[in-house]
């Protein structure tokens, strides 16, 4: 029988980090899917203008949470 692997997402590490993205991006929902990719999505109604970044998302999404970190950040610049 073949082994499956799954990313572990309930580490104390992984609910520490997420709590302290949640604090540091308050504007934003973050959460880690079963499959243990990172998750982040706007909170509220976000409305954009003629002149927004093509690149500009809701939600973005990233294999750690360093790598989330850094695309809220990037989305935050882009309000």
């Amino acid at each position: 029988m073949a082994a499956t692997t799954f990313r572990n997402t309930s580490t104390a590490d992984s609910r520490g980090e997420l709590a302290l993205l949640s604090r540091e991006f308050p504007a934003w929902h973050i959460w880690i899917s079963r499959g243990g990719r990172w998750w982040a999505t706007r909170r509220g109604n976000a409305e954009l203008n003629r002149e927004h970044d093509d690149r500009w998302s809701m939600t973005v999404d990233a294999d750690t949470s360093a790598e989330l970190r850094e695309s809220v950040r990037m989305q935050e610049i882009m309000r």
